[in-house]
């Protein structure tokens, strides 16, 4: 059984590297290998040149990559993301993270792109970033948050957040 939520877009942002387009939806799927559900949100964005010039500038300027998030709430323990992406951006670094940090709760509630190659990225080019999650329980009445960012490389190779925009909440079950 598969099931298709609708799309909601959204508009203008705020931020400057923000995209100035996007939209979201939801794919849900039975898995019957592991007798689970999974839920894929999805993301579908376009940057204008404004935005383009930057996210170059950012990483030209103080080595800031472009990422992608969609993440449900810290404490959540409904949804556990597993380690399957799909996306368009440039020479891309996805990982899965257990929040808050240094612990966590034992259920990886947080999905990112980060494009390591950001001077490649051009305006009015559809990208896309598709995450997935296993709905641990019977139901889930989770929120999902899509957003950009600009980040910084840790020592430890991680890509951490300096500046986020949040783009858009959309409620689970869609």
């Amino acid at each position: 059984m598969a099931e298709w939520s609708s799309s909601v877009e959204w508009g203008s942002q705020t931020a400057s590297y923000a995209p100035d387009y996007g939209n979201t939806s939801f794919y849900k799927q039975w898995i019957s290998s592991t007798s689970s559900y999974s839920i894929s949100p999805k993301a579908r964005f376009n940057f204008n040149s404004s935005a383009i010039t930057a996210i170059h500038n950012y990483y030209n300027n103080n080595s800031y990559y472009y990422g992608f998030d969609i993440a449900v709430g810290d404490y959540e323990t409904t949804l556990d993301a597993y380690d399957t992406f799909y996306t368009t951006l440039p020479n891309p670094k996805c990982e899965i993270e257990d929040d808050p940090y240094p612990s966590g709760n034992g259920y990886y509630d947080e999905t990112e792109v980060v494009s390591l190659s950001p001077t490649q990225m051009k305006a009015n080019t559809d990208y896309r970033f598709e995450s997935y999650f296993w709905l641990t329980a019977g139901d889930s009445n989770a929120s999902f948050g899509f957003s950009s960012s600009e980040n910084k490389r840790s020592l430890t190779g991680e890509y951490n957040v300096v500046y986020n925009s949040p783009h858009l909440t959309r409620s689970y079950p869609f």
